[in-house]
């Protein structure tokens, strides 16, 4: 089938397929920065915690959220970052563990409100990603 006719349409509809599977295949790699010090921290909490508490909705986007704002504002604002700047990545993926730890301790401590917790530490991550891409300064190679 020739290039330009057919189901595959114009050229350029395939580079622009083609340009929209980079910028996803660059993403997941994004988000391996993030989610393998997330999961593997969160997973150690879990093991600690995981008969006094239960997971919820929030916990699960405690792994995803984050990452997706800090990735959402960096494509919008790049301030001339470059990829030393992608630290930020794994420092946010270290500091979720942390506040998931912090979700342990409090829902134990506290099992009145078991909802709100979560919830609160999910707002805290997510503001934790907006500072880190918004007011990180711009790092040289």
């Amino acid at each position: 089938m020739v290039c330009g006719s057919g189901r595959w349409g114009r050229r350029d509809d395939i580079t622009t397929k083609a340009r929209e599977a980079a910028t996803i295949s660059e993403a997941a790699l994004l988000y391996l920065l993030f989610g393998v010090p997330a999961v593997i921290g969160c997973f150690i909490v879990w093991l600690f915690a995981r008969r006094r508490m239960r997971l919820t909705v929030s916990d699960g986007l405690l792994l995803i959220a984050p990452c997706a704002c800090w990735f959402a504002l960096t494509m919008i604002y790049d301030n001339g970052k470059t990829m030393s700047n992608l630290a930020e990545l794994f420092y946010l993926g270290c500091l979720v563990p942390v506040l998931f730890a912090c979700r342990a301790i409090f829902s134990i401590r506290y099992p009145a409100s078991p909802t709100r917790i979560p919830q609160i530490m999910l707002l805290v991550s997510c503001l934790a990603a907006i500072a880190s891409a918004a007011f990180f300064p711009a790092l040289p190679e």
